[in-house]
C-alpha cells in the first residue's frame, strides 16, 4: 500500500499493545470459541487526523469484513464499531468467528492452509455519523487461534472535497461539460483533505444519474448513450464530486457520390470540408465529412466552362434538379449524388475566294457559319459527348462544296458525326466559282449569249457593234457547269469562227464549255461584215 504524507497528524511513536494485555479490548463478535483454538485475531495500526473542522462527538472507526469465494464474490462476516481515544495513533485488536467461511465449500482456498480464509476489510473513519474517510484492507489470511497483524499503518484523513477533471492533461473536458452520443471521455477523481492536500490510494465509486443518457465505468470512463442529461458522481471516503453532462446527438455524416456520366466537375461545401472531384461518375478528394447535428450545409457544383455541364443532383438533393447549389440541414446522415455531362468542341474551317457557303448544325444552339473569303458567324460550338451532330451546307452563290474532312459519314452537302471526348475540327473543301472570259473581235458586230443550268442565276450576254477592235466579257459559274454558247451576228455581219477553248476554229455558231479547270476559260468569237465596202464606202 502506498503511504500518504502525514501532513494531518502529529508524528508519534507507535505503542504496539499486546492483544492479551489490553484490558479495554474485547472480542468484537464472539468472546472466544468453545474449542481450544479460539477465534481468529487481527491487529490494525491506525493513524488518525487532527480534524480541521471543530465538532463535538468522538471519532469512530467502523470496520466491516467479508470473506472471498472462489468465484470472486464477497460474503459478509462481521462488523465492528470502535470508539477511539483522542490520540493520533492507535492499535485496534479484532477477533473473528470463521465458522461461516470454513463451512462454505465455495470459499476461496488459501494455498497450503485449508483451514484459513481470505478476508477483506473496509475501514471507515466517522464523526457524528458522517464518513470522513474510507480505506479498503486486504485480502488478509485469517485462521482460528492465529493472531495476524496487518503490516504497516493505515492512515485515515478528513476528506473534504472530491475534484473531477479529465484523465488526460491534454484532453480538457468538453465545452459546457457536454459529450456527443457515441463518444466517451475518461475522468479522474482527486480526493483532498481539509488542508487541500491530495489523498491517494482511495477507492472511487462512480455512478450516473441517468444511464439512458450516459454511463460511467468503474474506471471513470463516461460514455454518451443518447441525447439527454446525466449527473456523473464520484464518491471517495464518503465525499462526492459531480459533473452535470449534457449528451448531444452524434455528428452526422455527409457523403458525396457520383452518378454515371461522361464529364468531370467538382462539389464543394460551406462550411468547408467537402472538396470532391467527380470524373465520369468516380469520386476523388474529400468526399465525406462529419458535422455537428443540426448544421446547415450548402453544396455547390462547379465545372470548367466549355468542358462539362452539371447534369443535376440525386440522392438527398434530388429535389434541386439541375440547380447549381443544394442546402440541407444535417439532422440525419445524408448521401448526395451528382453528375456532370462532358462537352466537346466541334469547329468547321474552309472557304473560297468567291461566294460564301453557309454551314449550319441541326442542334440549337450550335454552328451557323458562313465560309468564304472570311468566315462569319458561329464556326465552333460545344456539344454533349455522345451527341449525334448533323451539319448541312447551303450554297447560296456560285461556290460549291466539294467534300468534307473529319466527318463520320458525309455527302456533298451533309456531315454526320458522334461527338467524342476530344475536340473535332471539320474541314469543308469549297470550290470557288469558275470564270468564263469571252472576247469578241473582227470587223462585224453581234452577241454571244449562254444557256446554262437554270439553278445558276448568272448568264452571259456579251455584244459589240460592227467596228474594228475587241470587246471582253467575264462571267462566273459554279465549277462543273456546262455552258451552251450561241453567237448571233448583227444584220450586215456574219459569224466567222470560235477562237480558243473547246471549239477553237469551229465555224458553227454554237459551242458548249464545261467549267472544270482550275483557271478561267477564255473563248473568242470573230464577227465579220457580210460584204466588204469599196473605196467610196458604197456596198
Amino acid at each position: 500500500m502506498m503511504r500518504v504524507p502525514r501532513h494531518v497528524a502529529a508524528a508519534v511513536a507507535v505503542a504496539l499493545l499486546a492483544l492479551g494485555a489490553c484490558a479495554r479490548v474485547v472480542d468484537l463478535v464472539t468472546p472466544g470459541r468453545p474449542d481450544a483454538q479460539g477465534p481468529a485475531r487481527l491487529a490494525l495500526a491506525l493513524r488518525l487526523p487532527r480534524l480541521q473542522v471543530a465538532e463535538s462527538g468522538a471519532q469512530r472507526v467502523i470496520i466491516e469484513s467479508a470473506y472471498e469465494r472462489a468465484d470472486g464474490a464477497l460474503v459478509p462476516l462481521d462488523s465492528a464499531d470502535v470508539i477511539l481515544a483522542d490520540v493520533p495513533m492507535q492499535m485496534v485488536p479484532l477477533s473473528f468467528n470463521l465458522d461461516r467461511c470454513l463451512t462454505d465449500p465455495a470459499r476461496r482456498e488459501v494455498a497450503g492452509d485449508p483451514g484459513a480464509c481470505q478476508v477483506r476489510l473496509i475501514v471507515s473513519l466517522t464523526r457524528n455519523g458522517r464518513v470522513l474517510d474510507l480505506v479498503p484492507v486486504g485480502p488478509v489470511r485469517l485462521a482460528p487461534g492465529v493472531t495476524t497483524t496487518v503490516p504497516g499503518t493505515i492512515e485515515l484523513f478528513e476528506i473534504a472535497i472530491v475534484v473531477l477533471s479529465a484523465a488526460s492533461d491534454t484532453a480538457p473536458l468538453p465545452p459546457l461539460d457536454s459529450i456527443v452520443a457515441g463518444s466517451s471521455i475518461a475522468l479522474r477523481a482527486e480526493a483532498r483533505d481539509a488542508t487541500g492536500a491530495v489523498v491517494t490510494d482511495r477507492v472511487v465509486t462512480w455512478t450516473s444519474s441517468n444511464a439512458a443518457a450516459a454511463t460511467v465505468s468503474s474506471a471513470g470512463v463516461v460514455s454518451g448513450i443518447a441525447p439527454g442529461q446525466a449527473r456523473i458522481t464520484a464518491t471517495v471516503g464518503g465525499r462526492n464530486g459531480a459533473i452535470e453532462f449534457v449528451v448531444t446527438p452524434p455528428n452526422q455524416r455527409l457523403t458525396i457520390e457520383g452518378v454515371p456520366s461522361s464529364g468531370a466537375g467538382r462539389i464543394t461545401s460551406r462550411p468547408a470540408g467537402i472538396d470532391c472531384v467527380i470524373t465520369t461518375g468516380s469520386t476523388s478528394g474529400a468526399c465525406a465529412i462529419d458535422v455537428a447535428f443540426g448544421t446547415t450545409v450548402e453544396l455547390t457544383a462547379e465545372v470548367v466552362p466549355e468542358s462539362a455541364r452539371f447534369s443535376g443532383w440525386a440522392g438527398a438533393c434530388s429535389a434541386e434538379g439541375t440547380a447549381p447549389s443544394c442546402t440541407r440541414v444535417m439532422n440525419e446522415p445524408r448521401t448526395v449524388a451528382a453528375g456532370f455531362i462532358g462537352l466537346s468542341a466541334v469547329r468547321v474551317v474552309g472557304g473560297s475566294a468567291g461566294d460564301e457557303v453557309l454551314i449550319a448544325s441541326d442542334q440549337t444552339p450550335g454552328i451557323s457559319c458562313a465560309l468564304g473569303s472570311a468566315p462569319l458567324g458561329d464556326c465552333a460550338a460545344t456539344f454533349e459527348i455522345g451527341t449525334l451532330v448533323t451539319l448541312r451546307a447551303f450554297e447560296f452563290g456560285s461556290a460549291r462544296v466539294r467534300s468534307w474532312i473529319g466527318c463520320d459519314s458525309a455527302t456533298r452537302t451533309q456531315c454526320d458525326l458522334v461527338v467524342g471526348p476530344s475536340p473535332r475540327t471539320l474541314t469543308v473543301e469549297i470550290d470557288a466559282p469558275r470564270q468564263l472570259v469571252t472576247f469578241l473581235q473582227g470587223t462585224g458586230g453581234g452577241v454571244v449569249s449562254s444557256s446554262s443550268d437554270p439553278t445558276v442565276p448568272s448568264g452571259l450576254a456579251c455584244s459589240r457593234p460592227a467596228r474594228p477592235g475587241f470587246e471582253t466579257c467575264t462571267t462566273s459559274y459554279p465549277i462543273g457547269t456546262l455552258v451552251d454558247l450561241t453567237a448571233t451576228p448583227d444584220p450586215g455581219s456574219r459569224f466567222a469562227r470560235w477562237i480558243g477553248g473547246p471549239c477553237d476554229g469551229s465555224t458553227l455558231n454554237s459551242c458548249t464549255v464545261e467549267l472544270v479547270a482550275d483557271s478561267a476559260v477564255q473563248l473568242g468569237v470573230e464577227f465579220t461584215l457580210a460584204q466588204a465596202p469599196d473605196a467610196s464606202g458604197a456596198r
